[in-house]
């Protein structure tokens, strides 16, 4: 019998009526009331920073900021880094819209809820093109919104491109088995024999479709390029539920292949700049093990997920190296049988892995395992297939077994549900997120240091030095507690910035250019007093990382500190180009204020006074200024008495508050 050839979901696929309205309204209410939390979630100090800093590069969304968005890249903690410039259009917009600075994060986690209800909308349109009714598309629908390793991406901002990534990955696959030739008939079976009917399909994908397919694999691949073996995950489904044979199904995916090598060039490129974790192949391959057993569990057995995944051990138990052999050893085998035996298994978990795959790129650059995040896509081709296989025994599931497997699953998805709700709380704030991580692992120093860095971001300075001295004493050798320790000291309100050279030092000797680490020892050795060493120390990560206006700032009021004015000028210039800072408006009227070069110190020191009154206080105390006194008066004329005391040498040397950077 020869197949008929359709180009739109199979018979007894109606269009959407008000039946399947009512059910993706249920399905979107109840995931958004049970992700709601995430709405009143701050930033986190993890990774969301960096992001935001170059979402406010882009924020006016003209050309210039549209190029420059395609001329950047990210580099995320954990990560070699991305080439994502639509993730970075999204928060930028984001940065456009947020109106109310009370709760600025709100518009970011606002969108980020949306994509994924919008993920799950056309996940349940997906899998309702693929089985009968709406049971089994509601259910498997709730299965992907609702599991507990979906909170991460939806909850934390950093994961912009995953979510925005998957949107346009949802868009290409339902545009795909849509405009894809089929076979109609009495459907597939479980093994993925064929029915009477069926048989190999002869036919080419529509070219609008494969055009709409070919830039939305494209938009995927520029949101986060973990989605770059889409292409295959497209051949894979040519297998089943449909074989379409010859040549035709991979010389009508050459645009895909073409999109697909250019940003596996681009990736390389921007890996070959960051230094990955040292380390030999056979660990690569035990660490490839971890991960991929870390993966399986956590999609079977989501009980007891984490927002870190450390490894505390250098050596392996035997449980942890049976476990890194066997499952790449058991999916490779269970991939063969599969191919043979049961094709609808075959196409979830090569589908699977390869949305999975290759994230696995990151694990040379993480000290961890990777993160729930990876998992996001996951769970996509594994329910479409499961709705095929479900449509094409359809007698079976009508029967008592098939309700008990509906109920099964509805108890699935209430158990998902609630753990998902109880995990939005963890993701609240920096604090929480790593409070989290000290009670599941409380010898791992990064809980600490993680815990430190969010309470200095809050100007907690107690709570800081506090953590960070547990730290210290949880990994006395360890640089990173080493560099947060020196850190704290430095911006304690004691002004314990003697103590913090010790640290500091100590922490530099494992990377003598540790840009965060010398910014502040130069500014710990400045307010000791030691400015010769400090400035030797802070134009040393002035040419490490040029663009820093935080460092420029520092180092300029350095130079004012032993008397060299024209240096000043020269780095405080250079600060003004990349940030206009009451600060940096004080240290050039200092500095031209030493040349006696009245007008010029006048306009920068009223600058100053126009963005942040109390400079007022500082400038009384300045030397160079006080010299000036007169032809500045008016400007003064409000300081109460008492206030031209010479204050220490404080903020006009920022400290950065992170070991990743300024």
């Amino acid at each position: 019998m020869t197949p008929t050839l359709i180009t739109k979901p199979g018979p007894n696929r109606p269009a959407p009526g008000l039946p399947s309205i009512f059910t993706a309204t249920a399905i979107l209410l109840v995931c958004g009331f049970v992700l709601s939390p995430v709405l009143t979630a701050g930033f986190l100090s993890r990774d969301d920073g960096m992001y935001l800093k170059q979402a406010a590069r882009l924020r006016g969304l003209g050309w210039t900021a549209i190029s420059t968005a395609f001329r950047i890249f990210s580099v995320p903690s954990e990560t070699g880094g991305y080439y994502q410039p639509l993730a970075l259009l999204s928060l930028a917009v984001d940065a456009r819209l947020t109106r109310d600075l009370s709760a600025p994060a709100f518009q970011f986690h606002l969108t980020q809820l949306t994509l994924h209800l919008v993920n799950t909308l056309l996940v349940f349109i997906l899998l309702q093109s693929l089985a009968r009714g709406l049971m089994w598309p509601a259910l498997l629908t709730l299965l992907f919104a609702l599991h507990p390793a979906q909170v991460e991406p939806v909850a934390w901002i950093s994961q912009r491109g995953t979510v925005l990534g998957l949107f346009f990955v949802l868009l290409a696959l339902n545009a795909y088995l849509r405009g894809t030739p089929r076979a109609r008939g009495a459907g597939p079976t479980d093994s993925g024999t064929t029915l009477p009917g069926d048989g190999p399909v002869r036919g080419d994908t529509r070219p609008l479709t494969l055009f709409v397919v070919t830039i939305c694999y494209a938009a995927a691949v520029l949101s986060k390029p973990t989605y770059l073996a889409l292409p295959i995950v497209f051949l894979i489904l040519d297998l089943w539920p449909d074989v379409r044979a010859g040549w035709r199904p991979f010389v009508e995916k050459t645009p895909l292949f073409v999109v697909l090598l250019a940003a596996l060039f681009v990736q390389a490129a921007i890996h070959r700049r960051i230094v990955a974790r040292p380390g030999g192949s056979a660990e690569s391959m035990v660490l490839l093990g971890r991960n991929l057993a870390g993966f399986v569990r956590r999609l079977v057995l989501p009980a007891d997920l984490s927002p870190f995944y450390p490894m505390l051990n250098d050596r392996l138990t035997v449980a942890e190296a049976v476990t890194a052999v066997g499952v790449p050893v058991g999916l490779i085998v269970l991939g063969v049988w599969s191919f043979r035996r049961s094709r609808p298994l075959f196409v979830a978990l090569c589908g699977m892995l390869c949305l999975i795959l290759p994230a696995l790129l990151d694990m040379a650059y993480s000290e961890q395992l990777l993160g729930d995040a990876y998992l996001y896509a996951a769970l996509i081709v594994p329910l479409a297939a499961s709705a095929v296989a479900i449509s094409g025994r359809g007698h079976m599931l009508a029967a008592a077994r098939g309700r008990i497997s509906a109920a099964i699953a509805a108890a699935v998805a209430i158990v998902f549900a609630v753990t998902s709700y109880g995990g939005t709380f963890t993701w609240q704030s920096s604090q929480s997120l790593y409070r989290e991580a000290m009670a599941k692992y409380p010898t791992w120093p990064r809980g600490y240091t993680g815990l430190v860095e969010a309470y200095l971001e809050e100007n907690e300075l107690d709570s800081a030095l506090f953590h960070a001295e547990r730290a210290a004493r949880v990994a006395p050798e360890d640089p990173t507690t080493q560099f947060y320790l020196g850190t704290t000291l430095l911006l304690h309100h004691g002004s314990r910035s003697a103590d913090a050279i010790a640290p500091l030092r100590k922490a530099l000797r494992s990377n003598p250019n540790w840009i965060a680490c010398l910014q502040n020892l130069g500014v710990a050795l400045a307010r000791a007093g030691q400015y010769d060493r400090a400035i030797a120390c802070l134009e040393k990560a002035r040419d490490l990382e040029p663009n820093s206006a935080e460092i420029r700032t520092g180092l300029g009021h350095a130079y004012l500190k032993v008397h060299r004015p024209a240096s000043a000028r020269r780095e405080l210039q250079e600060a003004l180009k990349r940030a206009n800072d009451p600060i940096i408006h004080l240290g050039l009227a200092m500095a031209w204020a030493a040349n006696d070069a009245v007008v010029p110190a006048r306009r920068h020191l009223k600058a100053a006074l126009a963005k942040d009154p109390r400079m007022a206080a500082r400038a009384a105390s300045s030397p160079e200024l006080r010299r000036l006194h007169d032809e500045l008066d008016d400007l003064f004329q409000d300081m109460p008495p008492g206030e031209y005391d010479a204050e220490p040498l404080g903020e006009e040397l920022p400290a950065a508050r992170s070991a990743r950077g300024s």
